[in-house]
């Protein structure tokens, strides 16, 4: 039986990464038949991704893999949040409907790949590499009293040098190697909608970009408004 409050996601292949970053904004509940796909997080095995994806879980479960979007005007560049998995990191200014369509780097176990194969939106793939984003994954997540903070590292990408020679514009954040989230505690009405997420970028210390993420307050449209004020 489907519920509307969750998602349901039948894929294989290593494009798992692309569903679970486009979750919507409910609960997270299970995941299943992991030993088809490989590791959630790369650089890892199957053994310690799952590790790390149950610490992240337990360590904040309301906000586990809830997306916020944040800009950074002066770069003029989107980031895209799924809390405890991954920041993807887009060369230009996106708004939140097209990025909450996930792009189809996977397949259903039936192996098709057309939109009708999944009970969410879905999208082509990004083919220009100047238009991808680039990609943070998790690599630890902890308790900061009642502050939940997560350490993304860049994504080592063959794309990295091509972007350089054929793109406009460099990579996205070249001088960037970690993007640090911290996310506030949610309230005890998490659950109840919108349940947006407002995320602003605090700063660069040492290649480390440094993002903050919270509860939205009433009457906040979301930061993807908002940090375009």
């Amino acid at each position: 039986m489907h519920e509307s409050a969750y998602q349901y996601v039948s894929s294989t292949s290593a494009g798992v990464a692309m569903p679970m970053a486009a979750h919507p904004i409910a609960p997270f509940i299970s995941i299943h038949h992991v030993e088809f796909v490989d590791p959630i997080y790369p650089g890892l095995n199957s053994l310690e991704s799952l590790e790390l994806f149950t610490k992240a879980m337990k360590t904040e479960p309301m906000s586990f893999l809830q997306r916020s979007v944040c800009y950074d005007k002066k770069q003029k560049l989107t980031l895209a949040i799924s809390l405890d998995y991954v920041v993807q990191v887009y060369p230009s200014v996106l708004l939140r409907p097209e990025l909450e369509r996930s792009e189809r780097t996977y397949i259903a176990f039936k192996r098709m790949s057309q939109r009708t194969e999944f009970d969410f939106d879905t999208k082509e793939i990004q083919k220009s590499m100047c238009k991808k984003s680039v990609l943070f994954f998790l690599k630890d997540v902890w308790k900061d009293g009642n502050i939940t903070r997560g350490s993304y590292i860049r994504s080592s990408e063959r794309d990295d040098l091509k972007r350089k020679v054929f793109c406009f514009r460099s990579p996205s954040l070249s001088d960037i190697d970690k993007i640090q989230v911290s996310a506030s505690p949610l309230s005890k009405r998490w659950h109840l909608a919108p349940r947006r997420l407002c995320s602003v970028v605090k700063g660069y210390v040492n290649g480390t970009l440094f993002v903050f993420v919270r509860q939205c307050g009433r009457g906040a449209f979301g930061s993807a408004y908002d940090s375009l004020d």
